[in-house]
């Protein structure tokens, strides 16, 4: 996207439609910058139920796989993070603000 290229109703609301990359937005407005392993474990512990010690690698990894081959590149594609595959690290860009209104769940503790 170009910079400061507000994001339209329908773009936001595709963003918005998968709960994975909801947590990853909530996730990331509160780190600065953090690792996808971090994130994968994370949501694997919500998905699951269960605290973050007692998720498995089998539940991480399916959670990774996704993050990395379809959501992170989808949000970051909209400026939404910022994804840099080789290093693993996620941050905020320009529009995660935008996307925040629009999630009524309160964020991870």
């Amino acid at each position: 996207m170009k910079p400061n290229t507000e994001l339209s109703k329908d773009v936001i609301f595709d963003l918005l439609s998968v709960e994975r990359r909801r947590h990853v937005i909530r996730i990331i407005d509160e780190e600065d910058e953090i690792l996808i392993g971090n994130v994968a474990e994370h949501i694997a512990a919500i998905e699951n139920h269960v605290k973050l010690q007692e998720i498995n690698s089998e539940q991480r990894k399916r959670v990774y796989v996704s993050l990395y081959q379809m959501h992170l590149p989808k949000l970051a594609e909209y400026d939404v993070i910022e994804y840099d595959q080789n290093r693993g690290v996620i941050k905020e860009e320009q529009n995660l603000k935008h996307l925040l209104p629009y999630i009524l769940t309160p964020p991870i503790e």
